[in-house]
């Protein structure tokens, strides 16, 4: 996927596909299962990476979060690895569309607002049988937040319905995502 970047009001947005940076060991998992609306015919894989930036007040909250869906099975399951607790003044190895590098990792304290924004695009989109896993992120130590990282949540959810919806076809613009917000 080609990386695209677009900034919308106080927001930017970067889509891009998983870079290798981001990619974390899970130390703890959670899960979310709910019921799916449709089944895919074919055995589908979307990947893909959404990184926020919120301008404003003084503070730039960021996330990073990387993700594949795999169609299957007869429920739409959501899971979101952590890496722990968060590290003050780790290395800053995970490249960034948006800004500097981040940290590696989801800390612990950013899973449930992960949770919270795909389940909200979840409540109002339907979602065919499969598996998305939450296996890549980045944080800023100063600016990361909750707010961020359940955008990041919501924008990754909306981007794989949108990639399942036009076979994988790349994503032409991000809009919508900022219509959410």
């Amino acid at each position: 996927m080609k990386p695209l970047v677009e900034r919308h009001g106080n927001w930017s947005i970067a889509v891009s596909d998983v870079d290798p940076s981001a990619v974390f060991d899970a130390i703890e998992s959670r899960r979310e299962v709910a019921e799916a609306e449709s089944s895919a015919s074919d055995q589908l894989e979307v990947s893909v990476c959404v990184e926020v930036l919120q301008f404003g007040g003084g503070l730039t909250p960021r996330a990073l979060l990387g993700g594949t869906f795999v169609s299957g099975g007869s429920e739409f399951v959501i899971e979101v690895g952590s890496s722990g607790s968060m590290t003050l003044g780790a290395s800053r190895e995970c490249q960034s569309l948006l800004g500097g590098p981040l940290v590696r990792g989801l800390p612990l304290e950013f899973v449930e607002p992960v949770l919270e924004g795909l389940a909200g695009i979840a409540r109002g989109v339907e979602q065919p049988a499969g598996t998305l896993r939450i296996h890549a992120a980045g944080y800023d130590e100063e600016n990361s937040s909750p707010h961020a990282f359940r955008h990041a949540g919501a924008a990754m959810l909306w981007l794989v319905n949108k990639q399942i919806l036009t076979s994988g076809e790349p994503v032409d613009g991000l809009a919508e995502i900022a219509a959410m917000w």
